[in-house]
């Protein structure tokens, strides 16, 4: 039980959706996520995954057009294996739920 109580308050990893309404999509909203982290000692075990997906579908559910993230190019595998697209010319990923 002393392992469990320490354990939980321990935060292992953190990301943030912003929604913001697009006027020159008719004020639809558009996603992008943001601040991604999961703590090292805890990286490889699914939570960084189970965050996105999280975000992921909190962004269709507030129907918005389009979901987006600044990327680098040692995390693009990563984010590939969410099914995003990287857009070449911009350096951002995007998964577009309709348009």
């Amino acid at each position: 039980k002393q392992w469990y109580q320490r354990r939980v308050r321990e935060v292992v990893g953190s990301a943030t959706l912003a929604v913001e309404y697009k006027f020159i999509h008719t004020a639809a909203n558009r996603g992008r996520i943001e601040d991604v982290i999961v703590h090292p000692d805890h990286q490889g075990r699914q939570f960084g995954k189970v965050l996105l997906d999280l975000l992921i579908l909190l962004a269709e559910s507030t129907n918005c057009y389009k979901l987006s993230l600044d990327c680098n190019e040692k995390a693009k595998p990563f984010y590939d294996k969410l099914n995003m697209d990287f857009v070449e010319d911009h350096r951002f990923m995007c998964i577009k739920f309709f348009d």
